[in-house]
């Protein structure tokens, strides 16, 4: 109580229009330019969700339901249902009959699909407590998921691959058409489901299968092979026009997830592309040509567009130069918080290459970040490698379900690829027009980072910085500063 300066720092703010001294009430606002000084009300600062490795304000999405024709007002919270699965359920307060099927619509045209909620409640008046707040006992729970051409199960495997669905999201899903990933379906869910699908058709779908067909009615073909599957890794992350296509190229963990909400805020006629493919070889420039096959069986000629976030990065870079060396016109590279190896080593001090086991400790690490799963423990306990990884393995297997062997593939990729990294030693940029995109954490610029890009991409080298983490550079709201930069880069490169 005898802190004064801190109370006024802690309690009290200036407003940088009139230089008034203003409360800090804990809410969380937007200020209108040219409104006169009108503020959007957001939510409160205290109410942020973290839902499977994204930072979500409640209040955003709240903002958006209640933009929707009829709607007085809404309620967004985080539900955990009886198999501890956490979705967004949205109560929604309206003045007459709604259809979900269009509020859903325009949700997915306002927010980024993970901020779009998989369940709903429609109410007369919102069930409150005495202090204001969601009275979540006095909600019937009745989940009310919905797509736009919904359609229910009819055929013996589409009610087994429904089944199976509401297995793995919590509850249950009546419509074949919904898309799994904007159901509530993300990459440790996505192999859940792959892992019970396989085991109760006796088949061996992979990942690439699963983001092809993300419905129930095209899971249920592809289970009884209606479908023709190969084993190209090219996966439509957002069709588009075909100019440009938009090659992306997975991180450490090999997976395309991440690129679904940058797809998403990209221009209509962009063709957005996601390459996965086995690590074939030793070297990031063997696996790189594999990378390159996929390329041209989508696209024979140039000019190409690339881009890569974090490893994805130094791999694009890589399979620009053996595009460039045949010939080819790589239009743009673009690299996304992508360190250099001698700029890892220079910033970490290390003088030595990673073993396994800090390998496998920086792998444990990122599963922690994106799943919130705490496996420090293990780590500590266990001594050798292969005791690390079977104690983590089995610790995901009994908290997710997902089959050992799939987590063990997700493993083997990211040890390579890191490996492979760490040895590799990139040649000077032959092509023109490269694009980087850092990661300004606590509005710090890293000098170190953008000097070695430049010294590899003589004058061709264009930086942006954006306000963000390294794992929040492709969430939002920074994702859409990102896709205007990206699009821009296109644009201007598309120009000269």
């Amino acid at each position: 109580m005898a802190t004064p300066g801190i109370n006024r720092a802690t309690f009290f703010f200036t407003w940088p229009l009139n230089q008034q001294r203003l409360y800090r009430t804990g809410d969380k606002a937007r200020f209108i330019a040219g409104s006169g000084g009108e503020l959007e009300f957001l939510g409160r600062v205290d109410q942020q969700i973290k839902l499977r490795g994204f930072r979500i304000e409640p209040g955003e999405i709240e903002a958006a339901v209640m933009r929707f024709p009829d709607v007085v007002t809404a309620r967004v919270i985080l539900h955990t249902d009886l198999n501890q699965q956490a979705y967004l359920l949205a109560v929604v307060q309206t003045e007459q009959a709604l259809e979900i099927t269009l509020l859903q619509a325009f949700l997915h045209s306002q927010l980024p699909y993970y901020m779009v909620p998989t369940a709903y409640q429609i109410v007369d008046s919102l069930p409150l407590t005495t202090a204001g707040k969601l009275d979540i006992q006095r909600l019937t729970h009745t989940l009310l998921v919905s797509d736009i051409e919904a359609k229910a199960p009819s055929t013996l495997n589409e009610q087994r691959v429904a089944k199976i669905w509401s297995d793995v999201l919590g509850y249950a899903v009546t419509t074949i058409n919904a898309d799994f990933f904007s159901v509530g379906g993300h990459s440790l869910l996505a192999l859940r489901l792959l892992t019970a699908l396989n085991t109760a058709f006796n088949n061996n779908i992979n990942l690439i299968d699963l983001m092809r067909q993300p419905t129930i009615a095209g899971q249920a073909l592809l289970l009884m092979s209606e479908l023709s599957t190969d084993e190209q890794g090219i996966v439509e992350l957002k069709p588009g026009a075909n100019t440009p296509n938009l090659f992306c190229l997975p991180a450490a963990d090999g997976q395309l997830m991440a690129y679904q909400a940058l797809a998403a805020q990209l221009p209509e006629d962009y063709s957005v592309v996601g390459l996965q493919t086995q690590f074939i070889g030793e070297t990031l420039n063997d696996l790189a040509a594999e990378y390159v096959q996929l390329i041209r069986a989508r696209q024979p000629v140039g000019p190409y567009h690339l881009l890569g976030w974090s490893l994805g990065g130094l791999l694009a870079y890589e399979i620009a130069q053996q595009l460039i060396k045949t010939g080819d016109i790589v239009a743009t590279l673009m690299l996304l918080d992508s360190y250099l190896p001698a700029t890892l080593k220079a910033l970490t001090g290390k003088k030595t290459a990673s073993t396994d086991r800090q390998r496998l400790q920086d792998f444990c690490e990122d599963l922690l970040h994106a799943y919130d799963i705490e496996i420090a423990d293990l780590i500590a306990e266990s001594h050798t490698v292969d005791e690390v990884l079977d104690a983590v393995l089995q610790r995901l297997h009994e908290l997710t379900s997902v089959a050992k062997n799939d987590m063990l593939q997700l493993w083997q990729y990211f040890n390579q690829l890191v490996k492979a990294a760490e040895n590799y030693r990139p040649e000077l940029y032959q092509g023109q027009n490269m694009l980087l995109v850092y990661a300004e954490q606590l509005g710090l610029t890293p000098e170190r980072l953008i000097y070695d890009w430049q010294a590899l991409s003589a004058s061709h080298l264009v930086c942006h910085g954006v306000i963000a983490e390294h794992q929040t550079l492709l969430q939002t709201p920074v994702v859409k500063t990102l896709a205007k930069i990206i699009s821009d880069h296109v644009s201007s490169c598309s120009s000269q």
